[in-house]
């Protein structure tokens, strides 16, 4: 498992009495997890530990509760990605690309799996559930013709999935997938260019504003 953490706005002394605050918390959690701690970056730790010492499969796990600890006591923004393999070095291997993923959305916890599968953000209401490579020619064939990655467009398959549905708006599919509005709007433009997506009604804001186009996704049929 490795976290990273990111330092804003502290003056130097600030800083380093939040970094002092800080490894004791990951102290306390590395003696919990009974977990090998290895600080190679001033801004990453390395937790090495067992599948079973680890309890990530909800909010109230060892894990986000290590999440929300170093924010309240430190007000710095952490991520943690975890990584499981036959390996160490394919554990760790999978936890840096589940880090990747998770400080797109800090505070987060993402988990890829030993076959890949990514899981996250850990402990909120629309959790994914993809992978990032696909041998189903379905997939293959769609990422190809909006010219995205397969791994994109398993992610959206994974959040209508969690959802419920194939339509929603660019809002949504952005906090959905943990991305910004701008990408999600480019997303659904390649989408749409190529008759994966349209645009089939539209939501009016609770305040003042422009209304929100709805998309309704054919790959999601």
């Amino acid at each position: 498992m490795s976290s990273m953490y990111e330092e804003e706005h502290f003056t130097e002394y600030q800083l380093q009495r939040r970094i002092l605050d800080l490894q004791n918390i990951l102290i306390d959690y590395g003696e919990e997890s009974q977990s090998i701690i290895k600080w190679p970056e001033r801004k990453e730790v390395k937790f090495i530990t067992t599948r079973g010492a680890l309890q990530f499969e909800n909010s109230q796990s060892k894990e986000m509760r290590l999440l929300r600890e170093i924010f309240s006591k430190t007000q710095i923004k952490a991520s943690i990605g975890i990584g499981i393999g036959q390996t160490a070095n394919e554990a760790e291997l999978h936890a840096r690309e589940a880090l990747k993923k998770a400080s797109v959305n800090n505070p987060s916890c993402f988990v890829m799996d030993l076959d890949g599968t990514v899981h996250g953000p850990i402990g909120n209401e629309i959790q994914l559930c993809y992978s990032i490579r696909s041998d189903d020619q379905r997939v293959l064939e769609m990422a190809k013709l909006a010219n995205l990655s397969s791994s994109t467009i398993n992610r959206i398959l994974s959040f209508c999935e969690a959802i419920g549905k194939n339509t929603f708006t660019t809002k949504e599919l952005a906090n959905g997938l943990g991305i910004t509005p701008r990408s999600a709007r480019r997303i659904l433009t390649k989408l749409e260019k190529v008759k994966l997506a349209t645009v089939t009604g539209e939501e009016q804001p609770v305040h003042r504003g422009r209304p929100r186009q709805i998309y309704s996704l054919v790959l999601a049929n």
